[in-house]
């Protein structure tokens, strides 16, 4: 929108502008008197611009963020197609999009009749103010003050001057929108981050220790709410550390923060001996490698959402991190490969599928720090050990923390922490565990 407003509309403003100009320029020269006449309408004129474009504006804003809403909800409905059909909720759905579009036609068209009000308004007023130069001209025509001749090309430049007044004045309504849809960039542009700005570390050192001192934290959607209570734990570099508890107790959370997505409200976060609220995000995240229970699949190939972590990796590294991760036992009986493609958001290979290509993307990236949130969730018990016991020989040496509900992915873990309702409640081995954790052998009994 706003490249139509400086393509189009900027060379209708220049032209009218010019006419205008010229218009009144000639006016004057052939009628003073009439020619004030003929001015005084402009800012009669502009005077309903400026109060209708107030009204104008936000009702495009909201045009605009109502079209929005509509996109992503057909980009929703899509996405979720087989839901949709598995629930028979199509009705409902088209439904709800009805709602919609009606609500979006209803602010569309609230702003279309301030338009077409405008419209009548400026009309009214050129015409009335042309017919009365027209009746005052033939008055002095009659009295011998004025020729014939000069009347019709004053009302020739006049109606020039009305046209192109009108045009203008069109103009600033119809920029309405685009500032509106301008209004909107902006606001994204001008986001401030939420991440503490206070940046002067820009080293870190060879310790990948990870230790959480008292840290409390609150998601800032629900601030009354305590997800993680002054809780304080250590993760030895080098050891693969597992996460257990119950939903909600935290688990994820801890990833999120060490990853610098959010602010913790007190405590303390360490890397080795550095702070990381002092160290750039950049930095501490060309550390960690970071695999969700649900990955981002990106269009394209394989090939392209492995090596999504590190563009000039070569064939070999790829194919490498692919056999770890079993790709190549799929990929093989594939014509194209690791080159084949596998549509947007990878809807045409499996969730196990998915999750083996962001672990083997993770592992491209060389990370000093693995964290796997759930990452193994969609294969089977023995895929899972596989994938386990070679990404631990691939980074052996590196530190690996993994956030499970399925306590047979960890308990091979050299340590494992049990958080509940946001505190560690214990940590130790799978057998220490069982021994002296509540918890642990609760969780564990469920999934027996």
């Amino acid at each position: 929108m706003v490249g139509n407003l400086i393509i189009n509309f900027l060379s209708f403003f220049i032209r009218n502008s010019i006419m205008l100009i010229g218009a009144i320029t000639l006016m004057f020269i052939e009628s003073p008197k009439l020619s004030l006449m003929v001015m005084f309408s402009i800012p009669v004129l502009l005077f309903p611009i400026l109060k209708l474009s107030k009204h104008v504006r936000s009702l495009s804003k909201r045009v605009l963020e109502e079209q929005s809403l509509l996109a992503s909800n057909i980009e929703e409905n899509f996405i979720g197609i087989r839901t949709l059909y598995a629930y028979n909720q199509q009705q409902y759905l088209s439904d709800q999009f009805e709602k919609k579009i009606h609500s979006n036609i209803k602010h569309a068209s609230i702003r279309l009749r301030l338009r077409s009000l405008f419209f009548a308004l400026a009309i009214a007023i050129i015409t009335g103010s042309i017919t009365l130069v027209i009746w005052v001209g033939s008055i002095d025509i009659l009295s011998g003050a004025m020729t014939s001749g000069k009347m019709i090309s004053f009302i020739y430049y006049a109606m020039i001057v009305g046209m192109s007044a009108g045009g203008i004045a069109e103009l600033l309504n119809e920029l309405q929108s685009p500032f509106a849809a301008l209004e909107r960039v902006l606001e994204l542009r001008d986001l401030k981050p939420n991440i503490a700005p206070v940046l002067s570390i820009e080293i870190l050192d060879q310790n990948y220790s990870i230790r959480f001192e008292k840290v409390s934290f609150s998601y800032p959607s629900r601030p009354d709410i305590l997800i993680l209570k002054s809780i304080s734990l250590e993760i030895i570099q080098g050891k693969f550390t597992g996460i257990v508890g119950k939903s909600g107790s935290g688990k994820s959370t801890l990833l999120q923060l060490l990853l610098k997505f959010y602010n913790h409200q007190s405590g303390n976060i360490f890397i080795g001996s550095r702070n990381i609220t002092l160290v750039k995000d950049e930095l501490i995240r060309s550390k960690i490698a970071y695999v969700e229970q649900n990955p981002t699949i990106f269009s394209g190939s394989i090939r392209s959402n492995i090596n999504f972590s590190r563009p000039d990796a070569s064939d070999d590294e790829i194919e490498h991190v692919a056999e770890i991760c079993g790709i190549l036992n799929f990929t093989n009986t594939l014509e194209l490969g690791l080159d084949t493609e596998i549509g947007e958001r990878g809807i045409r290979i499996s969730g196990g599928q998915k999750q083996r290509i962001a672990i083997a993307r993770a592992l491209l990236y060389k990370p000093e720090i693995l964290l796997l949130d759930e990452a193994t969730s969609a294969l089977d018990t023995e895929s899972e050990e596989q994938v386990l016991f070679n990404l631990r020989e691939f980074l052996a040496g590196k530190t690996i923390i993994s956030v499970a509900h399925r306590i047979s992915s960890i308990e091979k873990a050299d340590e494992i922490l049990v958080i509940n309702q946001g505190t560690l409640a214990s940590h130790g081995t799978h057998s220490q565990l069982l021994r002296n954790s509540k918890i642990y052998n609760l969780l564990y009994k469920e999934q027996k």
